[in-house]
C-alpha cells in the first residue's frame, strides 16, 4: 500500500537499459495474457541485474513504463533495467529507454512484492482521477526498487501543472540537506581550540574577532566544520556541557593512530579503538568542556 502523500520530485535526464515487453492493463488484469510477470522471471532468472553491469549499469533496479499509446487505457512498453550513462549500441534482447528532465510526484509503496506495487498502481490511479489533482504526463513513469527501502512509484506530471507541483513542494518535499555543522559554546576558547587542533587534528579555518578580542574560531577536518565559541559567562560558568547529546566522525584514516596521537599529548579516551559487531572500529573522546565524540572508520565494502 502507499504510505503518507506523493512527494513531489525533480528528475534528471537518464538512460535505462534492460528487457522490455509491450501490454495494457486490460491484458495484466487477466493471468492468461499477462506478460509483466513473465518479464520480471526472466529478469531475474538470466540475472540480468548483474549482467547489465557489463555495459556500466549502476544503482538500484528501475521499471520505466514509456511509449504510451494514450492513457491509463492503451497501450505502453515496460522495461525492466537500470540506469546506465549515455547512450550505447545494444545487443538484443536489450533496449534503452531515454527520459527527459521533468516533473513527478512519487508514491511509496510499503509491504511485500509485487502486491505492494500492484496496489500502489491502484491507489495512483484513484488519486489522479479525483477532483484537482494534477494531469499525467504519459511520457516515461518509473518504479523504483532500492535495496534497503520501500519501492516507489514515479508518476510524470505534465508542465501545466508547475505551480500545483510548486506548492506541493514547499509543503510535503522532504529536507535535503548536503552539510551539517555544529556550534559550540565553550570555557576557555584557547584550551578548546589547542585540544581539536593539536590532539584531535583539526585545522583553523577561519578566526573571528569583535572588540579587538578572539571571540570564535572555525575548525575543519575534512568535510566536518565545528565553530567553537567563547562562553561569555552569562549563563554561569559552571554549567554543564555536552549533556544529552554526542558527535561522531566517520574516517578512512587510522583510528588507532588518531587514538594513540591524543593519549600522547596527555589526552584521556573514554573508550579504547574497538571492533564494533557492524564492522566499524570505533574509540571515544571528550573535550574539555565534556562534549562527547565518537572516533570510527566504517567496515570496508564487501
Amino acid at each position: 500500500m502507499i504510505s503518507l502523500a506523493p512527494e513531489p520530485r525533480r528528475a534528471e535526464p537518464k538512460q535505462i537499459v534492460g528487457l522490455a515487453t509491450r501490454t495494457t492493463n486490460s491484458e495484466e488484469s487477466r493471468p492468461s495474457t499477462a506478460q509483466i510477470p513473465q518479464l520480471w522471471e526472466r529478469f531475474s532468472e538470466e540475472r540480468w541485474s548483474e549482467r547489465l553491469e557489463k555495459v556500466g549499469a549502476f544503482g538500484p533496479t528501475i521499471a520505466a513504463y514509456s511509449a504510451y499509446e494514450s492513457d491509463v487505457t492503451g497501450s505502453y512498453q515496460l522495461l525492466v533495467g537500470r540506469q546506465v550513462r549515455g547512450a550505447r549500441p545494444l545487443s538484443p534482447p536489450l533496449q534503452m529507454v531515454s527520459a527527459t528532465h521533468a516533473l513527478y510526484l512519487a508514491f511509496r509503496c510499503s509491504g511485500p512484492l509485487p502486491h505492494a506495487i500492484i496496489d500502489g498502481w491502484r491507489e495512483v490511479w484513484a488519486y489522479f482521477a479525483s477532483d484537482g489533482a494534477p494531469a499525467r504526463a504519459y511520457t516515461v513513469d518509473f518504479e523504483i526498487y532500492p535495496e534497503a527501502a520501500p519501492a516507489e512509484i514515479w508518476v510524470a506530471i505534465q508542465d501545466g501543472s508547475h505551480q500545483l507541483w510548486r506548492r506541493m513542494s514547499s509543503t510535503s518535499e522532504p529536507l535535503h540537506g548536503q552539510s551539517l555543522q555544529a556550534s559550540l559554546t565553550v570555557k576557555d576558547l584557547d584550551k578548546s581550540l589547542a585540544w581539536y587542533v593539536e590532539m584531535l587534528g583539526f585545522t583553523i579555518a577561519r578566526r573571528i574577532e569583535r572588540d579587538g578580542k578572539l571571540r570564535s574560531v572555525a575548525v575543519q577536518a575534512g568535510d566536518v566544520r565545528i565553530l567553537l565559541n567563547q562562553d561569555d559567562g552569562a549563563k554561569g560558568w559552571e554549567r554543564v556541557k555536552g549533556q544529552g547529546m554526542s558527535f561522531q566522525i566517520t574516517t578512512a584514516q587510522d583510528v588507532d593512530g588518531i587514538a594513540q596521537r591524543i593519549t600522547a599529548k596527555g589526552g584521556v579516551l573514554d573508550t579504547q579503538p574497538t571492533d564494533m559487531p557492524w564492522g566499524a572500529r570505533i574509540f571515544r573522546v571528550r573535550d574539555p568542556d565534556g562534549f562527547k565524540w565518537t572516533i570510527s572508520k566504517a567496515p570496508p565494502v564487501s
